[in-house]
């Protein structure tokens, strides 16, 4: 879309007339037949089933392929794409999807001629597909990103050129008018060929909607017609020689069957006599070699933002790949041409929230809103536009209604914020202090004695500390609020241990000194029956097992306050392991983020997903305990970080728009994930953690049945955009 008039004038004018968005970023991954249905569906890959260009489905006992016979069959596709919820409601839908023999013009023809139908054939809704610029993005490369934003983030100076040794270099014989000439002249006039091949696809693109517009205004509907261009995916710079191949890796591949190419599937092979075991086929794939340019996944532990884990053709193991590479199990499996060079250039299909693999969304016709630039958002949500756009009742989906409502002139959809289930108790302290016994100690019992009779005030709803009010538990469960100076909780007896810890921290906060000497001071909260709290003994029994704290104690304003830090109910086990990630986060990032943003509110939790599909776990799903004990361990941990869009306003006095940043931290034993020495520093690898792990309001709301900003200046509708919004750390497109 960067190249706008120059090339795609009447596309540019849709734009530049329209609604746009920078990007639209599709699903992962980011392969065609997945993007395409979820388009249709507003269902992620693993809701709708169609996970990838090729699958096998082990109860059908069967196999997908764009190519073979049983992609025909209905029990594959999931969901309820746009033109059967059309169907169902009396909408006649029409689709000009295949084949590629058919010209272009003649598939624009045949939906014009569709459009002068008697009323009672004529559909009300159309789709149109084109297989260009993707079949020449393979074939050529794309652009460099400031050339399109189909392309590749690397500019033609930093594509790889071709090596020569040196002894190839003396025996060249070179013409002496030739000597300023320099050696990849060759290699940079290949690159800018193809790069010329491919502006006539994107010129083709633009004619074809040139023709669809005449055609409309002859027919006096242009101004009537309602039309949504879209793509389904980016395009990445690629070749063969950055292959990497499993054979390096494993002593026996053939014992395996590999999906290959921009990401990696793996599963057993059939019949095969050799135990398939996939945390040691991961163990043997994970860290080992410095330059490794893939990460293995089983797949319940791929970061929570791809949801890609809840579906039985999803393999059991699963390759992340750096974009421009590729995965294969040898060389012998890298398909070329008979020269020996690589057919294709280009190629898709990497982590969805890098740069080259985001896509385009126009909207324009009369219910769009005129000359607007709207944020971006993924596909899944364009389903209840298009429901919207009909007049029709979506199915369900993994969208969110109302999240695109500022993309209209109008809405017919008026979001509603969902109904709190459970309210919360305001216990105060009743028991004696004599009467528990958690293995707990702390030497200063004077001082103790003082600070527990602060716990006998009822506490409040602070709107300090609960700047977007108190989130609302979407499930029936027992729960209080504990109330502190410097940080507020919601505590569940189902969990023994906070669903959300909430605090504000200001740009200028100062913080007290060390709190080493207070870490053995975890004392009981007399706010909570003992049978309702965790105990300190369970964590001197299991030695695998540790705890840390949601609200970090080294933030606390006082002395006094910071004892309130080290309560019971503030404790949330954490493995040894990822103390290290937990820790930097609190003492770090945390007030980085502060100083940057002017303050912050941060609210953060455990989640509890066993059954890895992306929503809240009840009670009976939880597989694994804090030893000897009923402390259930979270499978994740939360964050979310508020501040103001606008950073000369403090976090507690925004008028404005909101700015948010989440995480879904892994809670695992081990950071081999993150392939670090043991003596590295976090900062040399934690952050990088968390940027894979970065997520979207909303992806937590699902996981924890919680509804947060619920108090708030804003609309609804801003709130739903800000929940479905995703910091990708990439720089902007």
């Amino acid at each position: 879309m960067k190249k706008g008039d120059k090339v795609m004038r009447n596309i540019e004018k849709l734009r530049s007339c329209g609604t746009h968005a920078p990007y639209m970023r599709p699903v992962y991954p980011t392969k065609t037949f997945p993007n395409l249905y979820t388009l249709a569906t507003g269902l992620y890959p693993e809701s709708h089933g169609i996970i990838g260009n090729s699958m096998y489905d082990p109860v059908f006992d069967a196999a997908f392929s764009l190519r073979g016979r049983e992609k025909f069959n209905h029990r594959w596709w999931g969901g309820q794409p746009i033109w059967i919820t059309a169907a169902k409601q009396g909408v006649r839908a029409g689709s000009f999807f295949w084949s590629t023999m058919i010209p272009h013009e003649r598939r624009i023809l045949t939906i014009l001629q569709w459009l002068t139908l008697p009323d009672n054939e004529r559909p009300y809704a159309y789709a149109f597909y084109s297989e260009q610029p993707d079949i020449a993005g393979h074939r050529y490369g794309p652009f460099s990103s400031e050339e399109s934003s189909f392309g590749s983030p690397l500019t033609p100076s930093k594509r790889p050129k071709r090596k020569i040794t040196p002894k190839r270099r003396q025996k060249r014989r070179v013409d002496s008018s030739k000597k300023r000439r320099k050696a990849p002249r060759a290699e940079q006039y290949s690159a800018e060929s193809r790069r010329n091949k491919m502006l006539h696809p994107l010129r083709e693109i633009d004619k074809i909607l040139g023709q669809l517009m005449d055609g409309l205004k002859q027919l006096n509907l242009h101004r009537c017609v309602n039309i949504i261009f879209v793509g389904d995916h980016g395009m990445e710079d690629a070749a063969c020689e950055r292959t990497e191949y499993l054979n390096n890796y494993l002593s026996n591949v053939d014992d395996i069957i590999l999906i290959p190419g921009t990401l990696g599937r793996i599963r057993a092979k059939a019949n095969s006599n050799v135990r398939y075991d996939p945390k040691a086929i991961v163990a043997n794939l994970t860290c080992r070699k410095p330059d490794q340019h893939f990460k293995p996944y089983l797949k319940q532990h791929l970061p929570k933002r791809l949801h890609y884990a809840n579906n039985r053709r999803i393999e059991d193991i699963h390759l992340l790949v750096e974009r421009r590479w590729h995965v294969a199990k040898r060389p012998g499996d890298v398909f070329k041409k008979i020269s020996g060079k690589c057919y294709f250039h280009g190629d898709h299909g990497y982590d969805n929230k890098i740069n080259s693999m985001q896509t385009v969304f126009v909207g324009y016709g009369p219910s769009f809103k005129f000359r607007a630039k709207v944020p971006p958002f993924e596909n899944i949500e364009l389903y209840n536009v298009m429901c919207d756009l009909l007049g029709l009742k979506p199915a369900p989906n993994n969208g969110t209604h109302g999240s695109l409502n500022h993309l209209l002139r109008s809405n017919t959809y008026k979001p509603v914020m969902p109904e709190e289930v459970t309210r919360p108790l305001y216990p105060v302290a009743t028991t004696p202090s004599s009467d528990y016994d958690l293995g707990c100690t702390c030497e200063d019992k004077n001082k103790l004695d003082e600070l527990n009779r602060r716990l006998y005030v009822k506490g409040t709803e602070d709107n300090k500390h609960l700047l977007y009010g108190r989130p609302a538990v979407l499930y029936r469960t027992k729960y209080s609020i504990l109330h502190h100076h410097d940080f507020e909780s919601g505590y569940s007896e189902t969990f023994l241990m906070p669903l959300w810890t909430s605090y504000t921290i200001s740009k200028q906060a100062e913080v007290p000194g060390a709190t080493e000497q207070l870490a053995n001071c975890v004392r009981p909260d007399l706010r909570i029956s003992p049978s309702n709290s965790q105990s300190c003994t369970a964590y001197r029994v299991d030695r695998q097992m540790s705890y840390g704290f949601l609200f970090p104690p080294q933030l606390s304003s006082s002395a006094d306050a910071k004892y309130d830090a080290f309560l019971i109910t503030n404790v949330i086990p954490m493995y040894p392991a990822f103390k290290k990630v937990w820790n930097y986060f609190q003492r770090v990032l945390v007030k980085r983020y502060a100083i940057e943003r002017n303050g912050v509110n941060v609210i953060s939790g455990p989640i509890f997903d066993y059954d890895f599909d992306g929503l809240h776990d009840t009670p009976d799903k939880i597989k694994l305990y804090v030893e000897g004990s009923s402390i259930p361990v979270p499978t994740h941990y939360y964050s979310i970080i508020t501040s103001c869009l606008d950073f000369t306003q403090p976090a507690d006095k925004c008028d404005g728009p909101l700015s948010v940043l989440s995480y879904i931290f892994p809670h695992r034993p081990d950071n081999d994930e993150s392939c670090f020495n043991s003596s590295e520093d976090e900062s040399r690898w934690v952050e990088d953690l968390l940027k894979m792990h970065t997520a979207r309001v909303r992806d937590i709301e699902q996981l924890t049945s919680l509804d947060f900003f619920r108090k708030t200046s804003r609309s609804y509708t801003e709130i739903l955009s800000l929940k479905t919004y995703l910091h990708t750390f990439e720089s902007d497109i």
